[in-house]
């Protein structure tokens, strides 16, 4: 991984959907490097991972987003009378379908969801966001049903997952009335980027927004902001816009500090890839170094530390990932049932940190002298946080 003036050019990656049956199995890999825009200050992929190669291989494979939030969201537009109960109201994606039953337990029966199949056209079993957003890019709801049809448009995390922002804006544009609304949510990655975190980077998604620039790319696109609010999340916040088909000037200012965040990430990025290596050469006599969940951001991590020999095993409650291969290293997935470990275990946790505190429970029922520390920048038990001269 190096970096240049212009951008972080990274070795290249595993596709972190590659699951694998057996260890000679065919590794898929993509080059990435990451830019920062120098107007409005988000990171974006110089090059999109390709279509082809994002698609899944199995059908099991589920993609989940932050819901705790939800239910202030409903009120908050309610509330805030952005949204009426006489509106007719359209979900894009599988993601917005729980937000869609928030709204029919408040009243709201004009509701539409988006049938992936007969709306968009997609014929193939095994599909996730990748596949919608790319049917969505083309235009197949651009049609005589579904033109000028909605008051409220929701697309809740794909945003962060197309391909070009314009022609996403004007896709969606299509399908609301003059003065109707579309409801955009994406994840924070101000974290991510101001602690140098691995698990940014994901070839699944092409732009990474903060509460800044999120704003400011909002603005230039010049629709009316009506509603723009964050709300919180232990791995990544999450941002809420509802954006008005009704023209508005934005005077925007010009960036002046947000253009150095590229060149702060990397910093910061690569001092913790120091300070993971020591802290696994530490460990490696010490305890069996097991991870736990086997998600596209553990997968990462491992990849981005260059730590997979120091790593037994990954550990993961999925059934249909059970003795399975993963995309990075050699390194098999089990269910914890069918583990033999050690009193003395080193857990690292690369599932989502809201489940934190369940498996560390569950774990330490059975391995009380085990130690857990997380993957994630502030967050609890964090892995970088701990002070080897006390397990010394």
């Amino acid at each position: 991984m190096i970096k240049n003036k212009k951008q972080i050019i990274f070795n290249r990656m595993p596709l972190t959907n590659n699951f694998r049956n057996s260890i000679t199995s065919n590794k898929r890999y993509f080059k990435p490097s990451i830019e920062v825009d120098v107007n409005d200050g988000y990171f974006f992929l110089t090059k999109n991972c390709s279509f082809k190669k994002l698609k899944p291989k199995f059908n099991w494979l589920k993609c989940y987003e932050p819901e705790s939030h939800l239910d202030d969201v409903v009120d908050d537009l309610i509330k805030n009378k952005i949204i009426k109960k006489n509106q007719k109201l359209c979900f894009l994606t599988f993601k917005d379908y729980t937000l869609s039953n928030r709204f029919k337990k408040k009243g709201f029966k004009k509701i539409k969801l988006i049938d992936p199949v007969i709306d968009l056209r997609i014929k193939n079993k095994n599909f996730l966001t990748e596949t919608l957003q790319y049917h969505f890019q083309k235009g197949y709801l651009n049609k005589k049903k579904h033109i000028n049809k909605y008051n409220f448009l929701f697309a809740r995390h794909i945003f962060e997952h197309v391909s070009d922002l314009s022609l996403f804006f004007e896709n969606a544009m299509n399908l609301i009335v003059s003065n109707g609304f579309l409801y955009l949510e994406v994840p924070d990655s101000t974290r991510a980027i101001k602690t140098g975190d691995s698990t940014l980077y994901w070839e699944e998604h092409n732009f990474y927004f903060t509460y800044k620039s999120f704003k400011r790319v909002l603005k230039r696109q010049g629709y009316n902001i009506v509603f723009y609010k964050k709300y919180k999340d232990s791995l990544e916040n999450c941002i809420v816009a509802v954006i008005q088909k009704k023209t508005q000037k934005y005077s925007i200012k010009r960036l002046k500090a947000d253009h150095h965040l590229l060149n702060d990430y990397y910093k910061n990025l690569m001092q913790n890839i120091k300070n993971t290596k020591l802290i696994f050469n530490f460990y490696k006599d010490k305890y069996p170094i097991i991870f736990y969940g086997a998600s596209h951001l553990t997968f990462t991590f491992i990849e981005l530390m260059g730590i997979s020999n120091y790593v037994q095993f990954i550990i993961d409650d999925d059934k249909n990932k059970n003795k399975l291969f993963s995309p990075v290293g050699n390194l098999k997935i089990f269910s914890l049932d069918q583990t033999t470990l050690k009193e003395k275990n080193l857990f690292f946790l690369g599932l989502n940190p809201n489940h934190h505190p369940k498996v560390i429970l569950k774990l330490k029922s059975n391995y009380p002298k085990s130690i857990f520390f997380s993957i994630f920048p502030k967050t609890r038990n964090y892995y970088l946080n701990s002070t080897l001269k006390n397990e010394k």
